[in-house]
């Protein structure tokens, strides 16, 4: 009797976990969601750790590394984020000159 009641305990921590793992999942695509709006923005090295942030926190909660099949795409967007490099934005020449006066009078 004992050992089912410590069995259903182990059962228990286990289930736990696993549902803990499910909200740092969401967490971390939440998280992942937020770091592509910062990717957009031009912070590349913020994003990837916000990624690499997103990657990590189901495996910390669960502990098993059977949870990178599902956050294995965040560890390559990490990756890529730090590799990517900013936007380079050229300034736009306006056709028109702003020292030149529209209000020219001629006599």
């Amino acid at each position: 009797m004992a050992a089912q009641t410590e069995e259903f305990k182990k059962k228990e921590r286990e289930l736990d976990r696993l549902v803990h793992t499910t909200y740092g999942l969401l967490g971390g695509a939440a998280l992942g969601l937020v770091a592509v709006v910062v990717l957009m923005v031009d912070r590349t090295k913020i994003a990837g750790l916000l990624f690499l942030i997103a990657f990590a926190i189901p495996l910390a909660l669960l502990g098993d590394p059977k949870v990178i099949i599902f956050t294995f795409g965040l560890g390559f967007a990490a990756l890529f984020a730090v590799l990517a490099r900013p936007r380079r934005v050229k300034p736009v020449r306006s056709a028109r000159r702003d020292d030149e006066d529209d209000d020219v009078y001629v006599d």
